[in-house]
């Protein structure tokens, strides 16, 4: 058992007193009970910037063991639920030696939890004599977090452009790769292997789909140029197939109108268009069209065609004639294009025809109806994560730059060291060591992360990261964590030492993120993303995600599949921004989700598990103009569609997080 003794009283300024009254300090010793003493008045406060915990001063045994009480529920009350004690705690005693030393009830009337203030009367017993003592306990809410479920593993609202590099989704199984709620536009990039769909218009110059891949647009037309595509899937408005080396499409489905121009080697297994316009010769399988069709120069097969309008093909000749292998049927005639310009269209009557009959009535297979794009996304804010932070980096209403630690425990001890820590230079706070054992170290050394470099105006800069503790980090602006109102501020992350391994951390920023081109081991791996002991078993761990109930390290929250799906998400996702997002060639375990554009200046970002952008802003996207960006979904499954986007409830199941005493009194 660990006992501290004080001769501290604050009153609500903040200001520090001599204790009135008996001066004598009890060294009370509990077996099986932590308890943390010091000496307090009739009202006593015991709050401030850093940790506060109860400490006891009793005149009789019936106190001490009221004080003894107190601390022991403040341990109990850390993870139950919610309903546990609200509904539930009309009775908790506590025992030394098989004796009742202390009961503990709610008290819902002087309890406000829309504030996390949860009110207790303990009752301390000894020999026939009680002592009474009313504790109120601010005890934050890790809030369930509300699950948006996406379609994709690449989300993005907004316009997108691939000017440069490449997109690429790797998947074992038919999860499709993208949903754009915009125009998709790819031009002078690598060979950008995904498939998806957009809202607005595509266009696709140099790169492609992936072989037996789709792309499919809910409201906008599709032009395909400069490609080599085999087994596509083309659904969309009016398709446009330009010159390329070679196309060979599964499907082909135009709502409006198919036009194919100086596309060499065309295939195509299934057409089902308003109209088709070939400007050279195709070999199309069965082919549906609601009005007419038409061949150019060249040499045209066709297994089966249904059409409601005409049968146009140029000039008089016999290696003009299309041919078809199946009996086939048009509701028009068959037109020959003659004239010196090929727009005179005659009547052609000739026996070379086969298996094709004119004038077929009631012959019309329609046109396609459009396709699905489904890009629903609820825009999110990083405060409302602010309970399952570990380290919050913010600025207070006197401008302070400050660190709150939350949810953070001691590995040598298991003792929180929670606190809120003023980092300006009159605070003297040197973040490269905590309890003298590596904190969060930058400038290539065992250095302060804090330096001139993190300003008002550029944000928080960290460079040369050489260490972080495990966790869960928010970056923020001005404002009060407690009321979760942090203003949007910048992180750049401009730098990390090539001598370390991935930081094993979820980041949270209110403004926009940098990830910068400088050396070392560019990675960061969502804490879910690496292993409980690469998390867990270091100098300080993030208490709300390890337990070690079991004698092993295992992390907290309720499975679905083999990633935790519930309570603690956000340990799934390396990187969530309320704005901009850049990246220059990192590594990412772990899902990343943007609240305006992600852009990408130079080598490949890799991230392993879904990517979601532009879910706060009307004009977000992404913006690849060289690098590019590869998304791994290999090893995961459809949960994964389910994630965090910031919006959170309390709800019966809710658990609550490490207890702070806020004051205490006799009564």
């Amino acid at each position: 058992m660990n006992v501290r003794t004080h001769i501290l009283r604050r009153n609500n300024t903040g200001g520090i007193f001599h204790q009135r009254g008996v001066a004598a300090l009890l060294l009370v010793l509990l077996v099986g009970i932590s308890a943390t003493v010091v000496t307090l008045g009739t009202m006593s406060y015991v709050r401030g910037s850093q940790k506060s915990q109860l400490t006891v001063h009793g005149q009789t045994q019936a106190e001490i063991n009221a004080w003894s009480g107190a601390e022991a529920l403040g341990q109990y009350l850390n993870g139950i639920e919610v309903e546990t004690v609200t509904t539930a705690m009309d009775d908790i005693v506590f025992s030394r030696d098989n004796q009742t030393i202390a009961s503990a009830q709610y008290k819902p009337d002087c309890s406000q939890t829309s504030r996390d203030l949860y009110c207790f009367d303990v009752n301390g017993i000894s020999a026939g004599h009680n002592s009474n003592l009313e504790v109120v306990y601010q005890i934050p809410i890790i809030r369930d977090v509300s699950y948006t479920e996406i379609s994709n593993p690449i989300v993005i609202k907004g316009d997108t452009e691939v000017t440069g590099g490449g997109m690429a989704y790797l998947s074992s199984d038919s999860i499709d790769g993208f949903a754009v709620d915009g125009n998709l536009t790819i031009t002078n990039a690598t060979k950008s292997i995904a498939s998806g769909c957009a809202t607005g218009n595509i266009h696709v110059n140099g790169g492609g789909v992936e072989d037996n891949g789709h792309l499919y647009s809910s409201n906008g037309d599709i032009t395909l140029e400069g490609l080599n595509l085999v087994g596509a899937d083309i659904w969309g408005g009016n398709i446009n197939v330009l010159a390329g080396s070679g196309f060979h499409f599964k499907s082909i489905k135009a709502v409006k109108n198919l036009k194919v121009t100086n596309a060499g080697n065309f295939k195509s297994d299934f057409i089902h268009a308003n109209a088709v316009s070939f400007a050279l010769e195709g070999q199309l399988g069965e082919t549906l069209v609601h009005s007419d069709i038409a061949f150019g120069n060249g040499k045209s097969h066709l297994d089966y065609l249904e059409a409601g309008g005409n049968l146009i093909f140029h000039q008089d000749d016999q290696s003009h004639v299309p041919e078809f292998t199946r009996n086939s049927k048009i509701a028009g005639k068959i037109l020959l294009r003659t004239g010196e310009d090929g727009n005179t269209l005659s009547t052609h009557y000739n026996s070379t025809f086969k298996n094709i009959e004119q004038g077929r009535t009631a012959t019309d297979p329609g046109v396609p109806e459009w396709p699905e794009c489904n890009v629903d996304a609820t825009p999110f804010d990083v405060n409302t994560l602010i309970s399952q932070a570990n380290y919050i980096f913010y600025i207070d209403e006197s401008d302070k730059p400050m660190l709150k630690i939350q949810n953070v425990k001691r590995a040598s001890d298991d003792k929180s060291i929670d606190a809120t820590i003023n980092l300006s230079s009159e605070g003297g706070m040197n973040t490269a060591y905590l309890h003298n054992k590596p904190f969060f170290q930058c400038e290539w050394d065992s250095k302060s992360c804090i330096t001139s470099k993190s300003n008002s105006t550029d944000g928080w800069v960290f460079e040369g990261v050489t260490h972080f503790p495990p966790g869960v980090i928010l970056f923020a602006g001005k404002g009060n964590p407690n009321q979760r109102n942090l203003a949007p501020m910048n992180f750049t992350l401009a730098s990390k030492s090539e001598k370390v391994g991935p930081l094993l951390n979820t980041i949270l920023v209110t403004g926009d993120i940098t990830l910068g081109r400088g050396g070392g081991r560019k990675e960061i791996h969502a804490p879910y993303f690496s292993s409980p002991d690469a998390v867990c078993d270091g100098d300080f761990y993030p208490a709300n995600l390890c337990d070690k109930s079991s004698g092993s390290w295992q992390f907290e929250g309720k499975w679905d599949g083999d990633r935790v799906e519930r309570n603690y998400p956000v340990a799934n996702t390396s990187i969530m921004v309320n704005h901009t997002m850049t990246s220059e060639g990192w590594s990412l375990e772990g899902s990343v989700i943007v609240g305006d554009t992600f852009k990408t200046d130079s080598n490949l970002t890799n991230v392993h598990g879904v990517v979601v952008i532009g879910l706060n802003s009307d004009e977000g996207g992404m913006k690849i103009t060289q690098g590019g960006i590869v998304v791994d979904f290999m090893d995961l499954d459809s949960n994964f569609l389910n994630i965090p986007t910031g919006n959170t409830q309390v709800t019966d199941e809710s658990t609550l997080g490490i207890p702070t005493a806020m004051w205490a009194r006799y009564y």
